[in-house]
């Protein structure tokens, strides 16, 4: 079957569908760990290996000269090796569960794409190409019940009879990136080229009514339509104010569903919201550096919109201090895994988040992706309409850098908290949002945090 003597049959292995070989010698000059054949052009192109090599063999004998190593064994591990190392990191790192999920699905399709566990030097553009096309196949419910006890091979079998939606250019180019980064690690500990050298990400098209923007003043209008609103929010403080101090502000949904009732506070006389992260060592005894909390963008104190107080929000701050719980809105969860106490990693605003992406849907009709985060767009186009330097918007928004504007860390050194606390005032004396907003009545919500689960 092969030109050489030193292929014996126990080298041999053909369980798969097709032949592995393994710890194979070939003339004086070559000794490989395993070679993988599929096709009739790869054992054309082995043969020729062999003739090749035992020719050069013959005639450096002929010469009298000394036999050498033409190619060396792979060193390289295997892809499963390189992937349980990489997960490993990206975990250690904090990185949400989810994203440490899609990473590993991505990886198991790669092994698809490579028919087998390859050393990650043998994987070649070729492979990433077809892992691409096995994304689209791929189901998009593959981790339902009905895929429980298959194989990837079985699940990409009835992914094929399935509808093909193509994915998303964006979820393309995440796994493309992914694939970058997990490659680009190993050309220097493998001593390798990265297959995704020669692979470009696929070309995102965004039409017209699908880009992020804020929302319209009719939109605005229906949102908070007084009665519609009072009965949508009239259980939930978060749902009321949450989402009253996302249109005021433009603050993440993240940085709103993590206050704590000390967040609200007077800076340089002003009542500002404090976006920042502090301890729970008021709570979490033997903790005293921990903290739930997290920040996207930098700390900020964002002064407190005269509509926001008009409405009622400071006497809502002081039921709540008389209530005694730390938290602004007790009602949001971190956050944590179905059956344990481990931390999901969705945070405090992912209930929030949720509630008014319903809410929202329920009343508008509105492209996917459109949600609490339009509020966002709105006072940074509004701050722009008013030819607001892109430095102080940043006060108010936190982008680290906004437009190739210097990071919001030097804006602050230079300036002291009256200064920038002003500068909001001049700011938020013009922003004034176009809608009808039910005044708060103090002790509303006494009633929802006496009967409704709370959480630390």
């Amino acid at each position: 079957m092969f030109q050489s003597s030193n292929i014996t049959p126990d080298k041999i292995d053909a369980s798969r569908g097709y032949t592995i070989l393994r710890n194979v010698r070939i003339g004086n000059t070559l000794q490989l760990d395993e070679v993988h054949l599929r096709t009739r052009e790869d054992f054309d192109q082995f043969q020729e290996l062999i003739r090749s090599t035992e020719k050069e063999d013959r005639r450096r004998m002929r010469l009298g000269l000394r036999t050498r190593p033409l190619l060396a064994s792979s060193k390289a591990e295997k892809l499963s090796v390189e992937v349980r190392r990489y997960i490993a990191g990206i975990q250690h790192q904090g990185l949400h569960p989810r994203t440490v999920k899609v990473a590993e699905r991505d990886f198991r399709l790669l092994r698809l794409a490579c028919q087998d566990d390859l050393p990650v030097d043998q994987i070649k553009a070729e492979h990433i190409h077809r892992f691409f096309e096995i994304m689209d196949i791929w189901p998009r419910s593959a981790n339902r019940k009905r895929f429980v006890g298959m194989t990837d091979e079985q699940i990409l079998a009835v992914g094929r009879t399935l509808p093909r939606p193509r994915r998303a250019d964006t979820t393309i180019n995440l796994a493309h990136a992914r694939l970058s980064t997990f490659f680009g690690l190993l050309e220097d500990s493998a001593d390798m080229r990265s297959p995704m050298r020669s692979v470009k990400k696929r070309k995102v098209k965004i039409l017209s009514n699908k880009k992020r923007r804020p929302f319209r003043p009719e939109e605005l209008a229906t949102l908070f339509e007084p009665a519609r609103f009072a009965e949508w929010a009239r259980e939930r403080p978060d749902r009321w104010w949450g989402t009253l101090i996302g249109l005021f502000t433009g603050a993440r949904v993240s940085e709103v569903g993590q206050l704590k009732v000390k967040d609200v506070r007077k800076v340089a006389g002003h009542w500002c919201i404090s976006i920042r992260m502090t301890t729970d060592d008021e709570w979490v005894l033997g903790e005293p550096d921990e903290s739930y909390q997290s920040l996207k963008g930098e700390p900020r104190d964002v002064l407190i919109p005269k509509g926001l107080i008009d409405a009622g929000f400071l006497e809502f701050v002081q039921d709540m201090k008389k209530f005694g719980h730390p938290r602004l809105f007790p009602h949001l969860s971190r956050g944590k895994k179905r059956g344990t106490n481990e931390l999901n990693g969705s945070g405090y605003g992912a209930k929030l988040s949720h509630d008014f992406g319903v809410y929202l849907r329920k009343h508008i009709t509105l492209p996917k992706g459109f949600g609490f985060h339009l509020f966002r767009h709105g006072i940074a186009t509004s701050l722009k309409k008013m030819k607001v330097p892109v430095e102080t918007r940043a006060l108010i928004t936190g982008h680290k850098e906004l437009y190739g504007a210097r990071m919001l860390r030097e804006v602050y050194e230079e300036q002291t908290e009256e200064e920038k606390v002003l500068l909001q005032a001049e700011m938020f004396v013009d922003f004034v949002p176009e809608v009808s907003i039910p005044r708060y009545r103090s002790g509303q919500f006494d009633r929802a945090l006496r009967t409704k689960k709370l959480y630390r």
